[in-house]
């Protein structure tokens, strides 16, 4: 019951941490120019976004990693996760580096739908 609870509120902070980067992806090709006026010019710097890919991927990966081996044995979001980071890697690619505006917040909202429907099915496990 611990592990439920723990990879419940992991899943809930990696929604959360998901949509952040999906609006953080969306809306930076519009932000940049004025970012330096509201002192933020930092958010356009590569570290940020590696922080925020890095913070991702190691909740997603402890939450749903002890989801599928504890509860629910599905591999869709996982399959969903690993699309969505594909995408984000694909979209720092520089042959692709043209769609990026695109690739970055699809790769987003895919781990964002990977968390969602992992919490679905540990709930539907443990009820």
């Amino acid at each position: 019951m611990k592990t439920v609870k723990l990879t419940v509120r992991a899943d809930r902070f990696g929604i959360t941490t998901s949509a952040l980067c999906t609006i953080h992806c969306a809306a930076m090709p519009l932000v940049i120019p004025s970012l330096p006026l509201w002192g933020l010019a930092f958010l356009a710097e590569g570290w940020v976004e590696w922080s925020i890919i890095g913070i991702s991927m190691a909740i997603a990966g402890f939450s749903l990693g002890v989801s599928y081996c504890r509860h629910h044995r599905n591999a869709r979001p996982a399959m969903l996760l690993l699309g969505g980071f594909l995408l984000i890697a694909a979209a720092h690619d520089a042959v692709l580096q043209h769609l990026e505006p695109v690739l970055l917040p699809l790769g987003g909202v895919c781990i964002l739908l990977a968390h969602v429907i992992n919490l679905k099915l540990t709930k539907q496990c443990v009820h």
